[in-house]
């Protein structure tokens, strides 16, 4: 009773301001409501049936799909690789260490209005491409190129998380073991490094990719400021499409239809990592 006492402060604002909110925005999903008009109908599917037959859900949940797949694959792997590298190089790991944990600190969509300059036709990149004899595209307003800044920034904002994660994890290893991998000569390279270290942070692996799968699926900071979902709504993630849909086009069903598919994904996603990932670790 007691420990349900203490809990209660914290869950009844987990129920206000989070659970009723989402089952609120369930049941919007079924109603025609506006912005503009206070008066409201039930129809039912007709809001995920707009959404399905004009084509938007089924190409932004593709692109979320392929931008959550790189960017939780690409912030992981380097998350990891840059721990490893740095983690005999104190005066190393703290100027590098500093530069990769920025974004973190950083509002992504200032930080994304800097990119847009790297992005430009005229921009650094194009530039530096021109140099070697190559012609950029135009990233922000290409189909392709756009979706490739995007996820871009994306995996810019997210290694500096795995990087953390990992360094917590490097920082629990036992000193006996280092040592005697310096002992029998098996130190030099991050391949070594990966044979000694990474089975001994695999609960840690499972939080790093689950909270950044999370955190990729719900994206739209970047999106916003970099491609404002385009060109031709190429790049618009769920989370995009749903404050467009409630915010632009002032159709609330349709963006709470596009922000329960959101929560829906977030869900089914998260549940299928923990579970192979889990039997994955049991196997080893």
């Amino acid at each position: 009773m007691l420990g349900w006492l203490l809990l209660a402060p914290a869950l009844t604002m987990l129920a206000a301001f989070v659970l009723v909110p989402m089952v609120l925005n369930v049941v919007i999903s079924f109603q025609d409501r506006t912005l503009t008009t206070p008066e409201w109908d039930w129809v039912g599917l007709d809001n995920w049936r707009l959404l399905l037959e004009d084509g938007s859900l089924r190409s932004v949940v593709q692109f979320t799909a392929l931008y959550t797949a790189v960017t939780v694959t690409g912030a992981v792997a380097l998350g990891l690789a840059c721990a490893l590298a740095l983690f005999d190089r104190p005066w190393l790991r703290r100027v590098v260490g500093t530069l990769i944990l920025l974004p973190l600190a950083t509002s992504l969509v200032i930080a994304a209005a800097g990119w847009r300059l790297v992005f430009d036709l005229a921009g650094v990149l194009n530039e530096a491409l021109r140099a070697i004899g190559v012609d950029g595209p135009n990233w922000l307003n290409e189909p392709r190129p756009a979706q490739a800044a995007v996820i871009i920034v994306g995996l810019w904002a997210q290694v500096g998380f795995s990087l953390l994660l990992y360094q917590a994890a490097l920082a629990q290893v036992p000193g006996s073991l280092v040592d005697a991998a310096r002992l029998y000569g098996s130190w030099r390279g991050i391949a070594v490094k990966a044979r000694l270290f990474v089975p001994l942070m695999r609960r840690t692996t499972v939080v790093c990719v689950v909270i950044s799968t999370i955190i990729a699926i719900r994206a739209f900071d970047q999106v916003y400021a970099l491609t404002q979902g385009g060109p031709f709504g190429e790049s618009r993630t769920l989370a995009y499409l749903s404050w467009e849909q409630s915010f632009q086009f002032f159709n609330l069903g349709a963006g709470a239809a596009a922000s329960s598919a959101l929560v829906a994904l977030v869900l089914v996603v998260t549940a299928l990592e923990l579970a192979v990932l889990g039997r994955t670790r049991r196997r080893r």
